[in-house]
């Protein structure tokens, strides 16, 4: 009946709505809210984001047990190798840049923050940090660090919020697409730390350990990227930018070479016509030799002298 009442109380518009000023605590009291272009730090501190081990689910902080290291399970795989990307060179240091986006700053310091102690924790360092307006712009400056040998990986944080439209969706779409075709050009990884597309305040306020998350996935593909190639981590730069100047060079190379096999074309072309030349003007001269002398014409008469006087 309680229950009847109040829902005759809400169709005839004899409903309680709480004051504004209640509104706004309650709203304070869930945490911190954000807004478009900003990130509002209310009274409560900010949740800490713990960090996670290589190798774990992103969901705990506790150490992982794959089935295939159980001894139950081992047995199954006792003739395939089987290792996680990163753990055979662990000790690498891999120099780290981010691209960040400007939008939700405060936001976005949080996930810088949370980037920067996951890169301590498995004794990598960021060397360089990019802010761009938004995730649009993260795609150019993620190619010129891939460029950059004094970089081994790139991560890009940003948040891209639910909105009426489905820009934000095209938006995560266009440059994740465009950011993994960098990636996989370079050979260089870049981790993604990019809340949304379509994710709310409340979901963006519980993912800022995305970051952290991004940073040790970047490091163990470029601690495997180095193993794989068998040189130490620092020197992937410096063999990406050997890459390239070779790479410079061979077209450089090749361009002389179809240049020169140009003018040797042009210098056969212009002496098979020389050739030519010759041989007609040799063919017109013997015609000339060979054909008769004509008659000399007789002489005139000459002139009757005058002898008159």
């Amino acid at each position: 009946m309680s229950a009847l009442c109040g829902s005759a109380s809400v169709l005839s518009g004899n409903f309680h709505r709480p004051a504004l000023g209640q509104q706004l605590q309650r709203r304070r009291a869930n945490g911190p809210v954000c807004r478009r272009g900003r990130s509002a730090v209310v009274a409560n501190d900010a949740p800490e984001h713990p960090l996670h081990s290589p190798g774990s689910i992103q969901e705990t902080g506790d150490k992982v047990v794959f089935a295939h290291q159980t001894p139950e399970e081992a047995p199954k795989w006792a003739d395939t190798m089987i290792h996680h990307v990163g753990e055979l060179h662990a000790e690498g240091h891999v120099r780290i840049g981010i691209v960040v986006g400007e939008f939700h700053n405060l936001l976005m310091d949080r996930m810088l923050e949370d980037a920067r102690l996951a890169a301590i924790s498995m004794n990598c360092s960021i060397s360089k940090v990019v802010w761009v307006p938004g995730m649009y712009e993260a795609p150019m400056i993620v190619e010129k660090m891939l460029r950059n040998e004094a970089l081994e990986a790139v991560v890009v944080l940003g948040y891209i919020e639910k909105g009426s439209t489905l820009h934000g969706q095209e938006m995560g779409s266009t440059c994740s697409t465009i950011i993994k075709q960098l990636e996989l050009h370079h050979a260089k990884p870049v981790g993604m730390g990019v809340i949304g597309p379509g994710a709310t305040a409340e979901q963006a306020e519980q993912r800022v350990s995305y970051a952290g998350n991004a940073v040790r996935a970047a490091i163990r593909m470029a601690r495997h990227m180095a193993h794989a190639r068998g040189l130490p981590v620092w020197m992937m730069g410096k063999l990406e930018e050997e890459e390239h100047v070779l790479d410079i060079v061979d077209k450089k190379v090749k361009a002389d070479a179809a240049a020169e096999a140009a003018t040797n074309a042009a210098l056969s072309k212009a002496a098979a016509l020389a050739k030519v030349a010759a041989a007609q003007a040799a063919a017109a001269a013997a015609d000339t030799e060979a054909t008769p002398a004509a008659p000399a014409a007789p002489a005139a008469p000459a002139a009757p002298e005058n002898k008159e006087g």
